[in-house]
């Protein structure tokens, strides 16, 4: 790869060479003077932005002028004009350069500033947050960016059917997914399930983990309530139809034909990164590496958040960054939440205002949908009710009821 010095000055000799075109072209990809290591390279390009500013055409003989008026050296000027000149055809390859160089060099400091944190006896937490926003930043540093032409075609593409049937995650239940845009959760959306312990959150992530794995789709779960060996014996019920406190040393031959098929299913599973800087690094690394097509975590409120802000406001950045992990990897997130005891004491269905410690869950989510019982409804029995008050894609509010086999942990149309 170019030095630094040869990149940034041959982007800014192709700027100068084919004007404000040019410049624009650099500012839309992400170009800014931060990107400029070397101090005559970072001289030119304010000078050049100044010109830009004041209505002035970007060539050699107005950045001279600049140069002699603020009695500035041109001989670093006339050495990257007259050195470096490349096509216009190569701005884009350029660009592409000065911004990974730029890219490295901050990754560079942050390393170091980790191992001085380290050293200072700063908390892991701590660090991981730091770098975790500051990988996010550069992530976003150069970011594509599309015409109203190119985002209509591609939203046509969708529309019309030339979409990954798989992007889709259905829960399994029907009745439930027949509502949903495309029968599942989409790609990009935060979805939030939310109930009172013991009606079925957990059993709903499983279900939908559960189906997906059947056809070899991979999705990855953060398990923060139950460790892994509860969820493969949840899973392992599901999978035989007998409750794994039910079995016996004779079934011990039919488990391992079960073991066998389980091993097979492209599932991840985490039970103990409970720090959402280390979940949201978990999650990209899993999209990287296994191409899951869906992240679901269990449950919001136990992920802890920033230690120094209130817990309402680490909830709604908790909420935040789920939402913007969806957009980033471009898969559903499926957030598993808790409500309070309001819609128990007044025997109605939940309100999204019911979600604990956050009102923020309410504006981030693409849909919330809350399973709940009644006063009159047998609480070990095998009926769950459901409401869906909000869903930006799909039919929009919805009720119904679902049967939830207890002893199996399985989810169906009643």
């Amino acid at each position: 790869m170019a030095t630094s010095r040869e990149a940034e000055s041959t982007l800014l000799a192709i700027i100068v060479q084919d004007g404000a075109d040019a410049l624009t072209t650099a500012e839309e990809s992400g170009i800014t003077l931060d990107c400029f290591s070397d101090h005559a390279c970072q001289d030119l390009w304010g000078e050049i932005k100044s010109l830009d500013a004041k209505g002035k055409e970007i060539e050699s003989m107005e950045i001279m002028t600049t140069y002699q008026a603020k009695s500035m050296d041109v001989a670093p000027f006339l050495d990257i004009t007259t050195d470096f000149v490349k096509s216009p055809l190569h701005l884009r390859s350029y660009i592409e350069k000065v911004l990974e160089l730029h890219k490295l060099r901050i990754l560079t400091r942050m390393s170091r500033l980790v191992q001085e944190q380290v050293s200072e006896g700063i908390e892991a937490a701590e660090i991981m947050a730091s770098v975790d926003s500051t990988t996010k930043k550069l992530a976003e540093t150069g970011s594509a960016q599309q015409s109203i032409g190119d985002a209509f075609d591609a939203f046509l593409h969708d529309l019309f059917g030339n979409f990954d049937v798989d992007s889709y995650i259905p829960t399994g239940i029907n009745s439930y997914d027949k509502t949903l845009k495309r029968n599942g959760f989409g790609p990009s959306q935060l979805c939030v399930i939310a109930a009172r312990p013991g009606c079925g959150k957990t059993a709903t992530a499983l279900n939908v983990i559960h189906r997906a794995a059947k056809k070899g789709v991979p999705i990855g779960m953060f398990s923060l309530e139950m460790s892994s060996e509860e969820l493969m014996g949840r899973l392992g019920s599901m999978e035989s139809g007998k409750p794994w406190d039910q079995w016996k040393p004779e079934d011990q031959k039919k488990a391992k034909v079960i073991q066998k098929e389980m091993e097979k299913w492209p599932i991840q599973i985490c039970d103990d990164a409970f720090n959402l800087p280390l979940i949201l690094a978990i999650a990209r690394n899993w999209k990287r590496r296994h191409g899951v097509k869906a992240i679901i975590i269990d449950y919001c409120q136990l992920i802890r958040g920033n230690g120094r802000l209130p817990r309402e406001q680490q909830v709604a950045e908790i909420s935040r960054e789920c939402k913007l992990l969806a957009k980033q990897l471009k898969i559903p997130v499926i957030l598993l939440a808790q409500i309070n005891r309001e819609s128990e004491k007044e025997d109605r269905e939940p309100r999204m205002s019911d979600l604990r410690e956050s009102g923020a869950l309410e504006q981030d989510a693409d849909s919330i949908t809350f399973l709940f019982q009644k006063k009159e409804d047998d609480k070990n029995g095998p009926m769950v009710r459901w409401v869906r008050p909000k869903q930006r894609g799909g039919l929009g509010y919805d009720s119904g009821k679902l049967e939830f086999l207890r002893h199996t942990g399985v989810m169906r149309d009643c």
